[in-house]
């Protein structure tokens, strides 16, 4: 890994770039374009030489800043992945995009800990069209078919596996138009083959980045972007008003009951570090969703940190102000 001199948010840059090389690709911190136009916080060199660079971006943007941005990549020849954390960021489906969770320490992202995508991840499923499905046939326009159809399900994996798969070419970013909106999503070429071999249609991302689209401001009509959509659908929607994020990320502060050594006999330090068993065991044992557990803000805890059991941010111990294990 060559790395140069970088700014503070440097244990992201670090992660992604480490989590790469674990794949055997070559990465590089703060790399600029051949004609320094651009500069890639981490740019690999993924399979058969293609080039990526993944854009760690917490700051606020404006859509149009964010398509030049996009674009001055892509005409030397790297395709951007921006990662962000905040769930109403300008950039999300403006570009390739995955959001993961918002203010986590920085050991604990140095330290290898898991990290989900909570956003811009969908996995394609074949959904029977009958009288269970929630809408009308998508082919015939009314009523249902009784046959199998494609549909887009929102997902959730691990920030290193998506570093190392994007890399590898096994993931692969698609776009795709409902009326006047569009979607960036990633997810598997094995999903995005079925998708066109079962007569669905993408954009050409190139096309539409250069195409400067203005921004859509209706998102209503493309349903939950991340792992749990928390609308409240019976709400009435007022124009002007700002709405919820459609996602468990900063909308809950969960809290676990047990602390975190008693929880998994770890220290606190790798408490979060869980492997499948053990989440399955922790999650049970708290009776949540075993993807509802999260790191705890100030130590690394597991806690119900999504969905409806959570209560903050912190573990049991740390709102005591106990000492850390």
């Amino acid at each position: 890994m060559t790395v140069h001199d970088y700014g503070a948010d440097s244990h992201r840059k670090e992660r992604i770039a480490h989590a790469a090389e674990a794949g055997g690709f070559a990465a590089e911190i703060e790399a600029r374009t051949p004609d320094g136009k651009a500069r890639s916080d981490v740019r690999i060199i993924g399979a058969d030489g293609r080039e990526f660079g993944f854009e760690p971006q917490l700051q606020k943007s404006s859509a149009l800043a964010i398509r030049r941005r996009d674009r001055a990549r892509r005409d030397n020849g790297i395709l951007p992945v921006w990662h962000v954390t905040d769930p109403y960021h300008e950039l999300i489906d403006q570009a390739a995009w995955a959001r993961t969770d918002k203010d986590l320490p920085a050991q604990y992202i140095r330290e290898a800990q898991r990290l989900e995508v909570r956003g811009g991840i969908y996995e394609l499923i074949m959904e029977k069209c009958d009288r269970r499905s929630s809408s009308i046939c998508p082919v015939q326009r009314t009523g249902r078919c009784g046959q199998y159809h494609p549909t887009w399900k929102i997902a959730a994996r691990q920030l290193d596996d998506l570093v190392r798969d994007i890399a590898a070419g096994t993931w692969v970013s698609v776009v795709e138009r409902f009326g006047r909106i569009t979607r960036w999503f990633w997810t598997s070429e094995k999903n995005r083959r079925t998708y066109v071999d079962s007569g669905g249609e993408f954009l050409e991302s190139e096309q539409v980045i250069r195409a400067s689209v203005p921004r859509q401001r209706d998102r209503r009509a493309i349903g939950p972007r991340d792992v749990e959509c928390i609308r409240d659908r019976t709400e009435a929607f007022v124009p002007g008003e700002k709405q919820p994020p459609r996602d468990t990320g900063e909308s809950f502060r969960p809290v676990i009951t047990l602390s975190a050594t008693a929880a998994t006999g770890k220290p606190a330090g790798q408490a979060c570090d869980l492997d499948g068993s053990e989440r399955l065991e922790l999650a049970a044992a708290l009776g949540c969703s075993p993807m509802d557990i999260g790191p705890c803000g100030r130590r690394g805890a597991p806690i119900v940190r999504y969905g409806d059991k959570a209560r903050g941010t912190l573990c049991v111990d740390c709102k005591v102000g106990l000492p850390s294990v």
